[in-house]
């Protein structure tokens, strides 16, 4: 029975992936930046800032084009920063929403004619991030929130230019004396590749 169930997933599954509209609705993206980061980091009596100019971050985007948003999976990483290197990774998952709709998207015109329109996008974002620092005093996974805002200027119907700016914040559980607080900021300019 269990067999049966799961072949009629798999073949509905087939059909609506293979679809047109399933392929109109669902659209996916690439994106890559490099930019600044600062952040202060604490604990028990310890305070650091931690900044560099070398931080790299990379985005996968499922986009949902009925609710105006996306789907993101997120990877970054600091290169070097206070004389470390990689003192700082995230991995993240999380929601963008881009209120006056994506770049490239359909959208009915004058007298029902279908069209698409490539413009600059504003974009809202927020991630939530598995964050792992690496400084001299201590090492520190962390739970961080990160808000974002940014913006998407089409160069090519497939290619983008983007610009963002993250908010980090995070702090560890437990004793006070163990505890670990994680604020800053990031700065980032990149290229977003799609195929519509």
């Amino acid at each position: 029975m269990k067999c049966h169930k799961l072949r009629n997933f798999f073949f509905i599954f087939l059909v609506f992936s293979l679809s047109n509209s399933a392929r109109g609705n669902l659209v996916s993206s690439f994106d890559a930046s490099f930019g600044f980061t600062s952040m202060n980091l604490s604990t028990n009596g310890y305070s650091k800032s931690l900044s560099g100019v070398s931080l790299i971050e990379t985005n996968y985007l499922l986009w949902l084009n009925s609710i105006s948003g996306a789907v993101v999976i997120s990877f970054s990483e600091l290169l070097q920063g206070e004389g470390k290197i990689l003192p700082m990774t995230q991995l993240g998952f999380g929601y963008r929403y881009y209120p006056i709709g994506f770049n490239g998207a359909r959208s009915i015109l004058d007298q029902g004619v279908v069209g698409r329109i490539w413009k600059s996008t504003p974009f809202l974002g927020l991630n939530i991030n598995l964050v792992n620092i690496s400084v001299d005093a201590f090492n520190a996974s962390l739970i961080a929130i990160a808000p974002r805002f940014g913006v998407e200027l089409p160069l090519t119907t497939s290619l983008f230019a983007q610009a963002s700016l993250v908010f980090n914040s995070a702090s560890s559980t437990g004793a006070k004396e163990t505890q670990v607080t994680y604020e800053g900021f990031s700065a980032l300019l990149g290229v977003v590749f799609t195929d519509f």
